[in-house]
This record gives C-alpha cells, structure tokens and sequence, in this order.
C-alpha cells in the first residue's frame, strides 16, 4: 500500500510539475503552495485573455490554439487522475466496511 501511495504522489507531482511548466510559458505566475487544480484555473483565464488579445492575428491565434490543445490534455488527465483516487478511496472504504462486518467489528 505504501508503494502505491508513494507512486500516486509521484504521477501527482509529475503532472503539477507539467503544469507548472505549461504555466511559465504561458508567464501565468505560480506560487509554490498553488495546488494543481488552482495552477489550471489561473491558465483557463489567460488563456481567455490570449484568446481576446489574439483577434485575427494568425501567429496569435496558432499560439492561443496551441497552448488551448496543451492545457486541455494536461486538464482531461488531472481529471481523470483525480476521479481515479476518488474511486480507489471509496473502493478501499467499502472493503474496509466489508471486512469490518465480516469480523464483527462494525458497530
């Protein structure tokens, strides 16, 4: 159980680590306690604000478009990675509940 716990912070760290760098080029300011969720709010809002500024300029709008495409992969898998915890945990919940019952331990 640990290894896993150590593995989940790990791909947790990786992915606020890639978006932490999507967040720099993009010179959206980070602060080192800015959970992840907060880091991908604060690019959801330049990225309107890019998307204002660019008009109709074509290098504004490929360079609006690209970094739209990169923050939209990184927001699906935080996603996902956070529905897969919250599915684990009420997976592990309801074992414990279960072995709880079976021992008759649950009150």
């Amino acid at each position: 159980q640990a290894a896993q716990a150590k593995g989940s912070n790990s791909s947790e760290q990786e992915m606020k680590t890639e978006v932490t760098d999507l967040a720099s080029q993009m010179d959206v300011e980070v602060q080192n306690d800015d959970s992840t969720s907060t880091i991908l709010d604060n690019i959801s809002q330049k990225l309107e604000e890019l998307q204002a500024a660019a008009g109709t300029d074509p290098s504004k709008v490929q360079e609006y478009q690209s970094f739209e495409s990169q923050y939209n992969t990184l927001n699906q898998e935080y996603t996902q990675s956070q529905s897969s915890q919250s599915m684990l945990s009420s997976s592990l919940s309801g074992m414990a509940n279960y072995n709880k019952a079976l021992l008759g331990l649950a009150a």
